[in-house]
């Protein structure tokens, strides 16, 4: 017989040596060539149905686990630690109002030492120095007019700028603070009140809690001054109970509502050619 040649293919084409003698062995004992890979087969999907069931088995195990009712150290540990959030919310909402109606006592001074021009289109406008320039509130440039031309106590354009700032600041914290006792605090509270919580539930409500904004953290007995801890100690011991003290509650329905006035916004300037313009000492 001639030899059938040898290349590349052929070698790769070759069984494995343990297929080989498996093979051999079937032929000698009358065995099924397939049953080999049947048996492969089998066992693969026997390996699979045993994982599927594993894992069956452990969302079995998770589901029993999050309707277990939590652990009562556990909920008296979240109920303290949201309490205080509770608190140091109010005082930081409490501090936040304060702080608004001075940013907006001195957004309202900067303004009023502004000077007050009468622009070509009739209407009245607040500017101020822009280094050697003189603008408006918005930025605009007031091209017939030079900061030499304006009162010495014309405030610069950085100032007002700024007092807007930092009162857009302040709203913007203060609808943070608001946004974390709606979406976290308060359902916390209430789902506290009812009793029972799962392990599950209770898992949620932490991670919502975890993160409060930097204004209410500052507020914290365990990041304020020792002032400030022993005020929420003292406050907290002067009610008896795990209630929000009673100068906060009396502010709350006042800092709920949004009763801050909105500013007025500059007008919008207008283009085209400028004509003569009258001037005004400051309002």
């Amino acid at each position: 017989m001639k030899d059938r040649p040898i290349n590349e293919f052929n070698l790769m084409a070759t069984p494995p040596q343990d297929l080989l003698l498996r093979l051999e062995t079937l032929f000698f004992n009358g065995g099924s060539v397939t049953s080999i890979f049947g048996n492969t087969a089998s066992q693969a999907r026997h390996a699979k149905m045993k994982e599927a069931e594993r894992e069956r088995a452990r969302d079995v195990e998770r589901m029993f686990m999050e309707m277990a009712l939590a652990e009562p150290e556990r909920v008296a540990a979240f109920g303290e630690r949201l309490q205080q959030l509770d608190e140091a919310s109010m005082a930081a909402l409490l501090e936040n109002e304060k702080k608004l109606r001075e940013a907006e006592e001195q957004l309202e001074d900067v303004r009023e030492r502004a000077f007050s021009l009468t622009m070509p289109d009739g209407r009245n406008a607040k500017v101020y120095r822009d280094g050697g320039a003189v603008a408006e509130e918005d930025g605009k440039r007031v091209e017939f007019m030079r900061a030499d031309d304006l009162p010495a106590e014309t405030p610069e354009l950085s100032e007002v700028k700024g007092a807007f700032d930092n009162l857009s600041a302040l709203k913007a914290d203060r609808k943070t603070i608001l946004d974390y006792r709606a979406h976290y605090i308060e359902p916390a509270k209430d789902r506290l009140a009812q009793g029972d919580m799962t392990r599950g539930e209770l898992d949620e409500y932490e991670a919502g809690i975890k993160s409060p904004p930097a204004s209410i953290i500052a507020h914290l007995p365990s990041h304020s001054g020792a002032g400030e801890g022993a005020h929420l100690a003292a406050d907290k011991e002067s009610t008896g109970s795990g209630q929000v003290s009673s100068a906060f509650g009396a502010a709350a329905s006042e800092i709920a509502a949004d009763d801050f006035a909105a500013l007025p916004e500059p007008e919008p300037p207008v283009s085209g050619p400028l004509p003569a313009a009258s001037m005004h000492g400051p309002k």
